[in-house]
Parts: structure tokens; sequence; C-alpha cells
């Protein structure tokens, strides 16, 4: 692997992380949905097709900000800091709802609201559930979509015209907040391993 797609694949795996990260929030995939059911023991049918298309769509129309992506980065620190403050805090955020996984988006930002602290740390951000996790959703798919291209993925010009244009141009002059929100994740994941 050259190192330009290790980079590529070391950001894409950040961006991903960084919606998993926090309050473990599965991705709203419907075709995943009945899979992830299974493998917690439970029996799940999954969104509509429409659902997912109302997701996607509701998604690939969200505008990222400058804003939101630094109240983000501010969720995440504040939990870093709780869980070291309270170490059994991250494994309440780890089993929050682990019995089965956002069937939607919807499902995802009431996963969010539901969380121990969630609440309580969103207000203090200035950011609202909705917010957060379409932010974190809206900016791993324009990153994903930004990065492909930037590769010259054959699939880049497909991907990119399912997500906000204006949300990979996002991506593409804000690199030093999202390489911050990589940092915050990586630090996260660290502390986890330990």
């Amino acid at each position: 692997m050259r190192t330009s797609d290790k980079t590529v694949q070391r950001r894409l795996t950040m961006i991903c992380g960084v919606g998993v990260a926090v309050f473990s929030i599965a991705a709203c995939a419907g075709k995943d949905a009945p899979a992830a059911g299974a493998a917690a023991g439970t029996t799940t049918t999954g969104p509509s097709a429409a659902q997912v298309a109302a997701d996607a769509h509701a998604l690939a129309t969200y505008p990222l900000t400058e804003d939101h992506v630094t109240k983000v980065a501010q969720v995440m620190r504040t939990i870093q800091s709780l869980e070291k403050s309270d170490p059994a805090l991250r494994a309440e955020w780890e089993n929050h709802g682990q019995s089965s996984g956002p069937q939607t988006v919807d499902d995802a930002v009431a996963r969010v609201n539901s969380a121990p602290r969630a609440p309580q740390i969103l207000k203090d951000a200035g950011i609202s559930a909705h917010d957060y996790v379409y932010t974190t959703f809206a900016l791993m798919y324009a990153s994903v979509a930004y990065q492909m291209k930037k590769a010259g993925q054959p699939n880049s010009e497909k991907l990119t015209s399912q997500v906000n244009p204006a949300n990979v141009d996002f991506v593409a002059t804000h690199q030093k907040e999202i390489q911050a929100l990589g940092a915050i994740n990586a630090a996260h994941n660290a502390s986890g391993n330990k």
C-alpha cells in the first residue's frame, strides 16, 4: 500500500470512528440492521426501503457548519474528561442500548438523547442530539467522498453526487478541524484500550 493510500485509509478510519466513538452509535444502514439484531440475539425487520431512502436524503442535504463541528469536538473532549474522572461511565456508554443498534437516523438521535449524562453534555456544548448525530454522519459521508475523489477512486463521482457538494467542499477547506477531531477520537480509543 502506498503512503498516500495509507493516509487516506487512516483518515477514513478516523472519520468512521468519530461516528461510533461517542455513545456507541451504530451506523444506520437498513441492510445491516437485521444482521446487527441477529448478532445481539434479537429479531429485527429493519427500516423500510422508504425510511432508508429518507435517511439518506436527510443526511445528503444536511449542511455542515464550522459551529457544529466545533461543538461535536467539545462534546468529545467533555466525554474524555468525564471518562477519566469516572471510568465506570465509559462502560455505561458502551453498554447503552446494546440489545439492538439504531434502525434509523432518528433512532440514533433518540439513543444519544437517552445515553447517561448525554442531554447535559449536549446542552453544555450548545448542540442538540439531532445536530450532533447529523453533523457526525454528514461529516463522515462527506469525508469519505472527499478522500475518494482526492485519491481518484473510480466511483468517487457517483458517491459525491449522493453527498451534499457543499459538505465535500467543507471537508476540503476544514482539514485542520477534521484532523483535530481525529486526534480527539484517537486519544479516546487509546484510553479505552489500556
